[in-house]
């Protein structure tokens, strides 16, 4: 059920707030709404607006016009606002104007109007209405915890926390992934950069996995970090050459260190020493062919000397020795030219081709010394025969490999050509360093993550997801098939033409009204029937408000037993349903909700059940409010609605005068008393407006009783001079607020002026007075009867 209602802003209500006006009772307690409502207001106090926050919460949106409305209702589902009242939970019927506009057009616009048609369950189809029963038994419900709902709930659940399962599964994952991406990779600017994320990660490690890249070497990361910091560098232009010419030199000064020879006579003394030998060629050189005598010792020289020099240093040997000598020159030529080792140095080259390039250049110069050794050492083998043309000399061993200095040469000039062909490749090479270096931290993460039994594990909880989800959707299939067959069998039910014989049942046996009717006709523009008003056998036009209005809330009664609306626990808003009806209808209608409505029935378990699970029934009739005074129901409610300017209509317990005696008369009394008060109640002055209409009516009414003789047009002012006898200035100033005040045509000026409260004051005051001394006893009743204290 409803309890309270606030209505920030909705038609006529503005700053409406429940809690402060509804208090009542021991502690001033705040009254709710119970299950049976009655509401009393006058035409245009705010009856129609508060119906529409109702419907409102039936049809789930606004009302057109009433934009920028706002109220809240609290209730047994809690709270709810103006901004969740589509798919709220209650099942709420309302009749008011905006219904007979909707679903009875008709009544308002005769040419393009209509009566929208209804279907209830017709009473043949019991073998239907049984296997419907059945069905529902076997669809059960989740609260009951039973039947295909309920299974299929379950399964669904289980479904959803399979499901949930595999997803924290793959999101720790991916979280995992992410801190990775984030934290380590993207922040590290040697490889990461800013548009790294969880993505690029999984594209590093589908690459890493499938190439099976592990993590860098301490060396190789390093390479790669200085390679990340090198800018380019010049060309290098030179390279390394290495002609050897020791094989050729070699092969010419082998037969001269080794070719015998021999002298013509020789000189045993020459030839058993070598250094006197070479001694004696020399001194050859220096004598022969310039003086007689020896430039050492100044001694003549034999004449003989010469010949037996000759014959000893024959032709031979001095061939040999000029040969000799030739080849000498040429070694040690090539001795002093040596220069294999090129001006390069490393720092010219990029890291990467530096180590390369060191290791070629020690082995190049490695070579290089070999080879210069080697050179001497045939220039050593070459002079030792020469200084001994008569002894055969000793050829030397080389260490020289040309092929190594050749492998050198290449590696060395490798080193240079790829350091200068990297300046054309940096920004590239640079490019995968940083995948290799960024590669080689998702390896490494790889190595702590254990991927293949967490993707392992994810895919096991997907599977299981998959089998939830059949199973879940098997459950619900079943659920549907057996829903599906209520539908068509309810299909099957549809009557609409028993829908329009309802409401003329209704017509006819609580108004008896049988000059109009509705009947289910064929409706050649649709595949079914509509339903039409009939007077006899036409179309009725022109009908009466009365007939309207009967033939409105007939249909609306009529229509609580709809197919989806029927057997619900529904809350009912009936408002002003008399709209123009006679006292004779005003009694008829009240029998029609009273029956069908608030009547109980008898329940399995022997107590009493209700048609309705709340009911609001408003009206503006005091006629009408003496009869549903009457409704059965103990946990009952009264209510007014009532005016207080332009947007300001509000909701009130009824006050015990009109909830008790439910007459206008009591009503009259107490707004004169209220305008008596010294200071108005609540600060209100509304009531002051109305004064004069008030009391000419409460007098009209009080003074026929107490004199009801006298006719004629001056009767009312013969009864109140009669009554203010011997006060015949407060007769002749009631008389005249009384009529001024309620008849303003023949004074204008006086609905232009202030109303002056004091002086209505005095005469509400002298009004009342004079009841109590002219009759104590009627004085103290009327007291009584709006709760004030004599």
């Amino acid at each position: 059920m409803i309890h309270q209602i606030d209505i920030g802003q909705f038609g006529s209500f503005g700053g409406f707030q429940w809690k402060a006006v509804m208090k009542d009772g021991p502690g001033n307690a705040v009254q709710n709404f119970k299950k049976l409502n009655i509401i009393y207001g006058r035409n245009y106090s705010g009856k129609t607006t508060l119906s529409r926050v109702f419907r409102s919460l039936e049809t789930g949106q606004i009302p057109w016009k009433h934009e920028g409305a706002n109220f809240s209702v609290r209730g047994e589902h809690g709270e709810l606002s103006h901004q969740q009242i589509a798919g709220q939970p209650y099942d709420i019927r309302v009749y008011n104007k905006d219904f007979v506009a909707e679903h009875l057009s008709f009544l308002t616009d005769q040419r393009d109007g209509d009566v929208r048609t209804f279907a209830i369950v017709g009473g043949e189809n019991n073998a239907l209405a049984e296997r419907i029963a059945t069905l529902r038994q076997s669809l059960g419900s989740v609260d009951e915890k039973r039947g295909a709902r309920y299974e299929a709930s379950q399964a669904a659940d289980k479904h959803a926390k399979a499901t949930k399962r595999a997803s924290d599964a793959k999101d720790a994952l991916d979280e995992a992934m992410r801190r990775q991406a984030n934290d380590v990779i993207k922040k590290d600017r040697a490889f990461g950069h800013a548009g790294y994320n969880i993505e690029s990660i999984k594209a590093d490690i589908a690459q890493v996995v499938a190439k099976k890249i592990g993590v860098l070497t301490e060396a190789d990361r390093t390479t790669f970090v200085t390679l990340l910091k090198e800018e380019a560098l010049p060309e290098v232009r030179e390279t390394a050459a290495f002609r050897s010419k020791l094989h050729s030199l070699f092969e010419e000064a082998s037969p001269l260190i080794t070719r015998p020879i021999e002298p013509t006579k020789p000189l045993k003394d020459l030839l058993e020493d070598a250094s006197l030998e070479v001694w004696v060629r020399e001194g050859i050189g220096h004598h022969q062919g310039k003086r007689d005598g020896c430039a050492f010792c100044r001694q003549t020289l034999p004449s003989d000397l010469w010949q037996t020099l000759s014959e000893h240093f024959n032709q031979a040997s001095e061939t040999l020795a000029h040969e000799i000598d030739s080849c000498l020159a040429k070694v040690r030529e090539e001795e002093k030219s040596i220069s294999v080792m090129p001006s390069i140095e490393s720092g010219q080259l990029y890291a990467s081709e530096r180590a390369a390039f060191d290791k070629a250049k020690a082995l190049l110069a490695k070579a290089a010394e070999t080879y210069q050794s080697d050179v001497a050492k045939l220039a050593s083998a070459l002079a030792n025969r020469r200084a001994s043309l008569f002894r055969i000399g000793r050829l030397p061993l080389f260490d020289f490999d040309p092929a190594s200095a050749d492998a050198a040469v290449q590696a060395l000039n490798e080193a240079v050509a790829a350091s200068n062909r990297r300046s054309s490749t940096l920004n590239k090479d640079k490019e995968a360093a940083r995948v290799s270096l960024r590669q080689s931290k998702v390896a490494e993460f790889l190595a702590t993550l254990d991927l293949p039994a967490k993707q392992a594990n994810i895919e096991s909880l997907r599977e299981k997801s998959g089998d939830a989800k059949t199973a879940a959707e098997t459950s619900r299939e079943a659920e549907r098939k057996i829903e599906q067959e209520i539908k068509q069998l309810e299909a099957q039910q549809k009557d609409e033409r028993k829908g329009a014989e309802r409401v003329n049942a209704l017509l006819n046996h609580y108004f008896g009204h049988g000059g109009v009717r509705l009947e289910a006709v064929d409706d050649a523009g649709a595949s079914g029937v509509k339903f039409q008003i009939m007077r006899g056998e036409r179309p009725a036009f022109n009908l009466s408000e009365g007939e309207g209005s009967l033939i409105a809330f007939c249909y609306f009664m009529a229509r609580l037993d709809a197919l989806g609306t029927g057997g619900k626990e529904l809350i009912v808003y009936i408002d002003d349903p008399i709209s123009s009806l006679d006292s004779n209808h005003v009694f008829f209608v009240y029998g029609l909700i009273e029956q069908l409505l608030c009547a109980p029935f008898k329940k399995s378990d022997g107590t009493d059940g209700y048609k309705y699970k709340q009911l609001f029934v408003s009206t503006h009739n005091l006629d009408f409010l003496k009869y549903l005074k009457r409704l059965t129901g103990s946990d009952k409610q009264h209510f007014i609605i009532e005016r207080h300017g332009e947007t300001a209509s509000r909701l009130s317990l009824m006050p015990a005068y009109l909830k008790k005696y439910v007459t206008e008369f009591n009503y009259l009394f107490h707004q004169i008393h209220k305008c008596s008060l010294a200071a108005p109640q609540g600060g209100d002055h509304d009531h002051f407006f109305s004064f004069g209409n008030n009391l000419r009516k409460f007098l009209e009414a009080y003074l026929y009783f107490k004199y009801p003789h006298g006719t004629g047009r001056d009767a009312m002012g013969d009864r109140v001079a009669k009554f203010f006898a011997g006060d015949e200035m407060a007769g002749k100033i009631a008389s005249r607020l009384g009529n001024e005040l309620s008849h303003l045509e023949e004074s204008f000026e006086r609905g232009m002026a202030p109303i002056d409260i004091p002086e209505i004051q005095k005469i509400a005051a002298h009004v009342i007075a004079k009841i109590q001394t002219a009759d104590q006893a009627q004085y103290e009743a009327l007291m009584a009867s709006i709760g004030a204290t004599p």
